[in-house]
Formats: structure tokens, sequence, C-alpha cells
């Protein structure tokens, strides 16, 4: 589904249709899931109502719970419960995680339990990182006893943001971005090599350039164009490590061009920066870091001063 419906506007509105399809024909099944799928959508692209991005997020996957209880889908309930936890870790998403571990025990499913370990690992990062990287390397270890691609790329994400050498981070991020070239998961494969290049000394960045060159590719022959963005702004940054003005001017100019072309306008892309800003704000509040909330404190002052104009 999520190559079906991309990380845009014209995805969004596809995936509405969709699920509007779904309600009409009573197909409960199909709107669980494009419930979930709309949970995840809605905080990277935009809110398809009044609520903000993440609260939106928690809505729908509330809804989706309604759903898969009403036709008795155990497996559909943990994946709505995963969803429905959101980032601070209280008593009521504790017991949501709970609760989803316990239906996926009751499945015996590896799977369903790897994605329960690795949403807590998410969860524990923002109170207890260096418990939220044991976690981590459990959820791992199960994704990969099931040969999950998918699971093994999501903790990936967190493996490289998690306690641990800049070295060992960065190898975790650089073996998710070649899992994601092998997947044609071109929109998270350039994340994870932008964390490998966090990771790295300005020396090692050229050793990232053919993989993110290889997911260039793909994603330009498949028409990504989210992903070709990112992983422009990737080329530039090697780039410039590399003294070459010249590629850098030009991987910043196609970046460019493609963030305005994204089919948001203006004034959407600004609210869509100011809400993910404030929750980013809510989540190093929640963490104890105030260097990232001084940090993105600044960000949010900038951007309240290029509000653009309501119409533009």
């Amino acid at each position: 589904m999520a190559k079906e419906y991309p990380q845009t506007e014209e995805g969004l509105q596809k995936l509405l249709v969709h699920l509007a399809a779904a309600r009409q024909a009573g197909d409960d099944a199909a709107v669980g899931k494009a419930l979930l799928k709309l949970a995840y959508l809605v905080k990277w692209v935009r809110s398809d109502n009044h609520e903000p991005p993440f609260e939106r997020s928690h809505t729908l996957a509330l809804e989706a719970l309604e759903v898969y209880r009403r036709i008795d889908d155990p497996a559909g309930q943990v994946s709505a419960l995963i969803a429905a936890a959101p980032f601070e870790l209280g008593p009521e998403q504790t017991g949501q995680l709970d609760e989803a571990e316990l239906l996926a025990a009751g499945l015996a499913d590896d799977l369903l339990s790897a994605r329960v370990l690795a949403a807590r690992a998410r969860h524990l990062g923002l109170v207890d990182r260096d418990r939220a990287k044991v976690v981590a390397l459990q959820a791992l270890e199960l994704f990969r006893s099931v040969g999950n691609a998918s699971g093994q790329i999501g903790i990936m994400f967190s493996l490289a943001i998690l306690p641990g050498e800049r070295s060992e981070k960065r190898a975790f991020a650089t073996e998710g971005g070649r899992l994601c070239r092998d997947e044609g998961d071109f929109e998270r494969g350039s994340k994870l090599l932008y964390l490998a290049g966090m990771n790295s000394e300005p020396s090692e960045l050229g050793d990232l350039e053919p993989l993110n060159l290889e997911i260039l590719k793909l994603a330009q022959d498949a028409g990504d164009r989210f992903a070709e963005r990112d992983l422009y702004k990737n080329l530039a940054e090697i780039s410039e490590a590399k003294a070459d003005v010249e590629a850098a001017a030009r991987y910043i100019r196609w970046h460019a061009e493609l963030e305005e072309s994204d089919g948001l306008t203006p004034l959407e892309r600004w609210e869509h920066n100011v809400a993910m800003t404030k929750m980013l704000i809510a989540m190093g509040k929640r963490s104890g870091s105030q260097e990232t909330v001084k940090m993105f404190e600044e960000d949010l002052a900038q951007l309240k001063k290029q509000r653009p104009k309501r119409g533009s």
C-alpha cells in the first residue's frame, strides 16, 4: 500500500477516495487497512481535517482499532494499537502496547511480536535510551529470524539514533539503506542514508555516494519524486564534502525544484512545517533535552516570521 499511496498530496487524495469507497462497500477489512495507512500519511503530508497531524493520526488509529475489534481481527488490532500509541509513553500507551503484546503472543506470531518490540523501543527512546537499544536489538533479532526486511529497515532507524559509537550507528544506517535498495524502498532508503551521513566523518561521506546514486536511479525509474528530492540533498552534502562545488549546486537546485512541486500550497506547506516543529519541541521536553528544545524553538520562531498569506 505504501507504493500505491505515496507520501505526497496526490497519494493522500487517492487514499481518501479509496477509504470512501471501502466504507460505501461495507468492506470493514479494507476500511481498517486504509485508516491505518491514512494515520501514517497525515503525519508526513498533512492532516485531512481540522486536527493537527499527529492528533489526527491518533484519532484514525483508534478508529481502525474499533473496526478491527468489530470484525474480530486480532492481527489488525495489534497494528492499530501500535499506531494508536503516541510518542509519550504514559500509562495509557503502555497499556496499549501490553495489549498488543498479549494478542501477538496469543497468535504465536513472531512478526507481530517483533513489531510490538519495535514500538516499545521507539517509545522508550524518549525516556530510557539505553533500555530502548536493548529492546530494539531484540526486535531486530526477531525480524531477521522471520526474514522480514521491512521490519529490519524500520528498526535500523531506531538503532541509527540510539546510543552507540558513531561507527556502529553508521553501520546500522548503511545496512538499512542497502535493504531499502534491494526492497525498492526509496523513501526510507534516502532517510537512512541521511542518518549514515550524519554519523560519518567528512572523509567517509564519499563511501556513501555509490549507494545514494543507486537508490536515486531506482527512485527516478519508479517516478518517486519524494525520495528523489531527499537523495539530491544527501548527494549535495557528499559533493560539498568532496569540495565539488559545481555538483553540490546542481543537486541543491534539483532538490529545491522538487520541493516546490510537492502539490502543497505555500500555506499548507508552512502549516505542516509548524506542526512538525511543535511536535519535535514536545518530544524534546519529554526527553529532557533542553538543547533540542532550544534549537526547535528557534526554528519555530523563524517559521512564524515566514507565514505565507492566506490564499497563497
